[in-house]
């Protein structure tokens, strides 16, 4: 899924992509991607090791 490659840990200087986190949002919302399935992602996004990553997860949880 996107959000694996919009939250990416090899992002330099954990520089937000908004189109990636923006493409995730459009695909949810028309059901491409179920919300459900987006949030399990996310999650695991979340609780990674690496706080870069965790904070660009939470970046793409507030994009609308």
């Amino acid at each position: 899924m996107r959000v694996a490659k919009a939250t990416s840990e090899l992002l330099p200087g954990a520089a937000e992509d908004v189109v990636a986190n923006l493409d995730i949002s459009d695909q949810v919302r028309s059901k491409q991607v179920l919300p459900k399935d987006a949030m399990r992602s996310l999650k695991k996004r979340i609780n990674h090791a690496n706080p870069n990553v965790q904070l660009l997860a939470l970046g793409v949880s507030l994009s609308k």
